[in-house]
């Protein structure tokens, strides 16, 4: 298994383990290139983080991406490992705002 892919296993069984109410949801893109690697839907909130290793950076499309959904009201961004219990705590403040 690839350390991406490690990064987003352990990064779904924190979410799950932290009891965020959420709706969490690895996509598969198919034929679309650029899409973000996951799709959190949490308090009406729409959380869409590209997954990066250190070294790694988002390709051009993925930057187009980015910023078509932040300007859309979602939120999305290149999250890396050393930011994941950061992004839990965010995630559990969207899940209580009012």
């Amino acid at each position: 298994m690839n350390p991406e892919t490690n990064f987003k296993l352990r990064l779904f069984k924190k979410i799950k383990i932290a009891a965020i109410p959420c709706y969490l949801k690895k996509i598969v893109a198919g034929s679309v290139s650029g899409i973000p690697d996951i799709l959190i839907i949490v308090n009406g909130f729409v959380v869409m983080p590209e997954l990066k290793m250190p070294g790694n950076y988002p390709t051009p499309i993925q930057w187009l991406n980015i910023e078509r959904i932040n300007y859309a009201g979602g939120f999305s961004f290149p999250l890396y490992p050393e930011e994941e219990d950061g992004f839990i705590e965010w995630l559990k403040e969207l899940s209580l705002e009012e």
